[in-house]
């Protein structure tokens, strides 16, 4: 009785109208209710690179497919859609009735699945790639199926070692015979390693503490190519000293110490000791020992090689000392006096004294010269003239070695 109805389901539903002059109108609605329709995508998927999919729908009206970019129609029943990336495919399904249904299917992408080798190999040598010899360097690339069927890429790199252009510096030793020459190397690989007996290798380029002589540098890269080159450490020429043999002088003497170089020019002379020698920095100097010396000689060069030779000058001390045993003071100028005569190794006549017979002090003098007339006895006695006799004479000596001797002895007067 009232102008609105609801139904409550489907059937055919019948209305009875009356007016106000009793006029009466009858119709009749049918009420149908649609079958449920689902939209069913598949299972979530997983996908190689570059796959094409390809989804069907039927029994709707219209359709919207997202993401628009991912499928090749958006409105279509039937859609294709081509993977580059993990996505989310969604449809949106309408009926005619203006029901809509919507599902979503997820698409997994597996990444391409590559690896790269890298294979380095020595030159002239052959390297088994993917069953074949291969003897070029390049990229060599075989495919296989993964365990979920998507294709898989395995490449492989050679690498051709290029023989070390490398450059060798070696330094010469600073002296003849010594081992202190060494050997740089020029390289910035750290896959070299360097030795010189072919046994120890090191990365370190540089080799110290060589001697002179000829050499063979082995140079090995980590994947054991090798190569030899030889190379040359130099040294100056020898330093060169001699002096004489071993000799001996008399006090007093004096000789040359002739020393011999090679080279002769630019040299840094030193003497030792200095003591009894002309000079200490001369190649010759003359040597006037007081006893017997062992005399040094260092040579340097301006390189500051240093050459040593040494020899021994012994001296005797002979006590050259001349006491005549007679004297005629008879004034015919030979043999007047009585003085003593000395080598060059006497210093002076610190005290000359004579007695006679009896023991009295007829002469006495002190620091006479050798060999020198000055202060001699002239065979008196208080101013009167001695008679021939036999004299005791005592001589106190000093030589030039500071040694004093006592001389003792006899001499005659003769008229």
């Amino acid at each position: 009785s009232e102008q609105t109805f609801t139904a409550f389901g489907p059937g055919t539903y019948w209305v009875e109208a009356v007016d106000s002059c009793s006029g009466v109108q009858l119709d009749t609605i049918s009420i149908l209710v649609e079958p449920a329709t689902q939209v069913e995508l598949p299972s979530d998927i997983v996908v190689c690179p570059g796959s094409e999919l390809t989804f069907s729908l039927t029994g709707f009206a219209s359709y919207q497919w997202f993401p628009s970019a991912a499928v090749d129609c958006q409105d279509c029943p039937v859609i294709h859609a081509t993977i580059d990336s993990s996505t989310a495919i969604i449809v949106v399904a309408g009926t005619a009735l203006g029901c809509y249904s919507i599902d979503t299917v997820h698409i997994e992408l597996i990444p391409p699945f590559s690896t790269v080798d890298t294979i380095a190999f020595c030159k002239g040598d052959t390297v088994s790639v993917f069953g074949q010899s291969i003897t070029s360097p390049g990229d060599y690339q075989m495919a296989f199926v993964t365990e979920n069927g998507c294709d898989s890429i395995h490449t492989i790199t050679l690498v051709e070692v290029v023989p070390l252009d490398i450059s060798l510096s070696p330094t010469n030793t600073s002296c003849y015979g010594e081992a202190d020459g060494m050997l740089f190397i020029e390289n910035d690989d750290p896959a070299f390693q360097f030795s010189l007996d072919g046994i120890s290798y090191q990365p370190n380029p540089l080799f110290t503490s060589l001697p002179a002589g000829e050499y063979q540098l082995n140079i090995r890269h980590s994947v054991g190519c090798e190569e030899i080159v030889s190379f040359h450490i130099g040294q100056p020429p020898k330093l060169a000293l001699s002096l004489p043999q071993d000799t001996s002088i008399r006090l007093g003497d004096s000789l040359f110490l002739l020393a011999q170089t090679f080279p002769t020019d630019s040299l840094l002379l030193n003497w030792s000791p200095a003591e009894g020698l002309s000079c200490t920095d001369c190649l010759q100097p003359v040597a006037s020992p007081l006893e017997t010396t062992l005399y040094s000689l260092i040579v340097e060069n301006t390189s500051g090689c240093i050459v040593e030779d040494e020899m021994e000058v012994r001296v005797r001390f002979d006590k050259q000392v001349y006491i005549p045993n007679a004297f005629s003071p008879n004034g015919d100028g030979r043999n007047d006096l009585f003085y003593l005569f000395g080598g060059p190794d006497v210093a002076i006549i610190l005290r000359l004294r004579v007695f006679d017979r009896w023991g009295e002090l007829v002469y006495k003098e002190q620091n006479l010269p050798p060999n020198q007339p000055a202060g001699a006895w002239d065979g008196t006695f208080r101013g009167q003239r001695l008679n021939p006799g036999m004299f005791i004479y005592i001589a106190e000596v000093e030589f030039i070695n500071r040694q004093v001797e006592v001389f003792k002895g006899e001499v005659n007067l003769v008229r």
